[in-house]
This record gives structure tokens, sequence and C-alpha cells, in this order.
């Protein structure tokens, strides 16, 4: 979830090209719902953040994805496309209910370094979430997947600088069950995708603020 599911869906129309014949079923939803479909042979591979911990399941590791602050476009802050973990501390945080990976994820980082620890709003999308960072709610951190699709406005995106936030994507099937040739082509063609950084939020141009996004 969170951004994942995005990228999957930009490479279906890929896999249904070289695999005419396969019958292809995306499903969207929580990381523990999409547990219990490939235990209950569901689904033939899932695509998620680590980690992931069932006796019954393997998890490989595709790629890695950093996580991005998202604030208001008028707000001060950040030099250099980037933000200070001084100028998180007292930022108020929206963020995804808790059944989303990404929120535990999000929380981890906050909890670990004190930072944005104030809870301003709590939703289950991330449009959501950028929608209400626009109107000035308070900032959020988001995957960098989510932010580089962005075609939104009144809001910029910001690493953090100095603490590199990222997460693993991974591929994740029953150990008892061979996956399908169109779940090992689809596996293959996220891994490229990671690792040629064609989710990657383009730099400031010449080093200046980050990008914002108007309309």
């Amino acid at each position: 979830g969170g951004g994942i599911e995005r990228q999957s869906r930009c490479q279906l129309g890929r896999l249904r090209q070289e695999l005419p014949a396969c019958e292809l079923v995306l499903r969207e939803d929580f990381t523990d719902a999409l547990v219990e479909a490939l235990l209950d042979n569901e689904l033939d591979c899932a695509i998620t953040s680590l980690p992931i911990d069932h006796e019954l399941l393997k998890a490989e590791e595709i790629g890695r994805e950093e996580l991005i602050v998202v604030v208001p476009e008028s707000m001060n802050v950040g030099e250099n496309g980037t933000i200070s973990l001084a100028e998180l501390r007292d930022q108020p945080l929206i963020r995804l209910e808790e059944m989303h990976c990404l929120s535990q994820q999000v929380e981890q980082f906050c909890t670990a370094r004190r930072v944005a620890t104030h809870v301003v709003c709590r939703t289950t999308q991330l449009e959501t979430i950028q929608a209400f960072v626009s109107f000035g709610v308070g900032i959020s951190i988001v995957p960098e997947m989510a932010a580089a699709c962005d075609c939104g406005g009144g809001r910029r995106y910001l690493r953090v600088r100095g603490a590199k936030v990222d997460r693993s994507i991974a591929v994740t099937w029953r150990r008892d069950r061979t996956q399908s040739r169109a779940a090992l082509r689809l596996t293959q063609i996220l891994r490229d995708q990671l690792a040629c950084g064609s989710h990657w939020l383009p730099p400031p141009a010449g080093g200046g603020a980050a990008p914002a996004l108007s309309t």
C-alpha cells in the first residue's frame, strides 16, 4: 500500500502485452489483508513493504523507496529541496490510519527522532493527505512513488536532511506454491523499474528550493 499499488498498476499494461493469454487481476488492499489472501491461495503474489513475518510466506526484496516530507507550498521551511529535523520538530502531522504499514513506518521514524509527534488528522487515502497538506492542515511523510506522480497543487516535497528515511519493497508468496509465469515476470519488471529509478522524485533544478506543485 501507500504508493506501491500505483507502481504495480503502471506495469500491468506492459505485462498484458507480453502475456496476452494470462488473466491478470490486481487487488489493492492493506498488507494484513493481502497476507490473508496469500495464505488462502487467492493470490499468486503480493507487492508489499517489509517486514512480512509469517512462517508460510517468503518475502524477497526487489528495491527500496525513500519517504518524502510534504509541506504546504506557503510554509517557510526547507532549503535546497531538504528539511531539517529541527524544522520537523513541532509540525502538526497528517497520517494514514494505523492499519496501513506506511503509517507504522512513519510513526517509528517520528517517535525515534522526536519529530512531528502531534497528529492532527488520520485518513485512509494518500490523496486525502495530499489535499489536506495543500489546505494547510499540517505536514506529512509519503512514499516517493506518490510524490513523483503527484500532479496536484499547493504543496512541496522535501527530503529529510541528514536522516534518509526509506523502506524495503518486496514480492511475497506462499513458500509451498510455485509462482506463475505472470507473477515472475511482474516481479522482474518491478525490480527493473525500481533499479532504474523511474519512481524517483526529480531533484530541484539548479539545487534551489524543492519544486512546488501548483495549478
